[in-house]
């Protein structure tokens, strides 16, 4: 694998192997776990802003 430095940006150029498809599949399998593990984050967050807004709900009204 070897860089070609562009800007800001770079170039990775890859070999094709039979490696290739391996690291293909397994790339996409952390590809789904961390979309898996993105969704847990984001309802968490979600239920955690919900339950905030209904102890400042219930805070404003018991005043």
């Amino acid at each position: 694998m070897s860089r070609i430095p562009r800007g800001r940006h770079s170039v990775v150029h890859v070999r094709d192997t039979g490696e290739d498809l391996l690291s293909a599949e397994s790339l996409q399998r952390e590809i789904e776990q961390n979309r898996r593990s993105e969704y847990r984050l984001v309802s968490v967050t979600a239920i955690a802003l919900v339950v905030i807004g209904i102890m400042i709900f219930a805070h404003l009204v018991w005043l």
